[in-house]
Parts: C-alpha cells; structure tokens; sequence
C-alpha cells in the first residue's frame, strides 16, 4: 500500500500516473473531495471548513483580534482552506475579528509568494497573526520573516494546518 501526501490532484501528475500504472492500493490520507474521482485513489477528507474556523477561534481565544490569511495559488488555481475567500471574511465576524481581507500568494515561485506576502503586510499593518492554508505555507511565511528580521511570535504569530511533523523542528515550533 502506498500513501500519497498531497491533495489537490488534476489527475495528470507524474506521482499519480505511476501509481496507477503499478496496480498497488493507493491511500490519499489529507485528500480533497475530487481526488478519488480524479485518481481512483482511497480518500480520506477531512472538514477543512470546521479546521479553519477552529483555527480562527483559536487565534481569538489567545487574544488576536487582526488575524490575517495565506490560502494557495497552486497551478492558477486559488484554495481555502475555510472554502472561499468569502466564508472566510463570515468566519471573521462570527468570531468578532477583524475584517482583514485574504489572500493566496503564487505557491511554487518563492519570489511571488515573498512579493506577496510583504505587500499584504504592508497594507495590513495591524496583523498580529497569520493563518496559514498549510503547514507548508507557514514553513514559507517563517523564511520570509527570517529574511525581514520578523520575530515570532513576538511580533507575528504564524500558525498553519495540516499537522505536519516538521514544524515541530522550527524555531520556535510551529502551531498547527
């Protein structure tokens, strides 16, 4: 049996074509709604709307109020964790935080994705924590703000989602 860590899949990845051509049982453990229908793969999905929100009301019960957002811009193709960009701003005010818009900065060319982020920073200094699609997507919010002497938590808290064992090994460690 093989597990395939990813989510997200159009069907043509190389990873994917080769698992299907070797015939062995494939399990998606974090996948997305589509995946089997576009693997064939077993799925396990996860209510990633309920994660969010959890996530979000965490961040208020620590005492952040300006809660800012990283979704993904994957392949041209932007994903939320919380569903869209609009629930997100729903689960904001149900909350009682800050209205503070989203955004999914270019995943795969850190450059765009650092450009990105600088600028939303920029533009939303009040920003006292980031929510992040992913733990990947935390992993890259830490080089930048090592890049910009940003210190966290002290001055950003920075938490993602996915539980990804790594983040453990930061410093300091990543919530997730």
């Amino acid at each position: 049996c093989v597990l395939l860590c990813g989510a997200g899949y159009r069907g043509d990845e190389p990873e994917v074509t080769l698992l299907q051509s070797l015939g062995v049982p494939v399990v998606i453990p974090h996948g997305e709604p589509g995946d089997f229908k576009t693997t064939g793969f077993a799925v396990f999905y996860s209510d990633t709307r309920q994660i969010w929100r959890d996530g979000l009301a965490y961040l208020a019960q620590q005492g952040f109020r300006h809660v800012g957002a990283l979704g993904l811009l994957r392949h041209g193709k932007e994903s939320w964790r919380s569903g869209s960009a609009a629930e997100h701003l729903q689960q904001l005010a149900e909350l009682g935080l800050a209205p503070i818009a989203p955004i999914a900065p270019e995943f795969d060319d850190i450059a765009a994705f650092d450009c990105a982020l600088g600028a939303y920073l920029a533009e939303h200094s009040q920003i006292e924590a980031l929510l992040c699609h992913s733990d990947f997507v935390a992993l890259k919010v830490y080089h930048y703000c090592r890049q910009h002497k940003i210190r966290i938590p002290q001055d950003l808290a920075v938490m993602g989602i996915c539980g990804y064992p790594g983040g453990s090994l930061l410093s300091p460690a990543l919530s997730t």
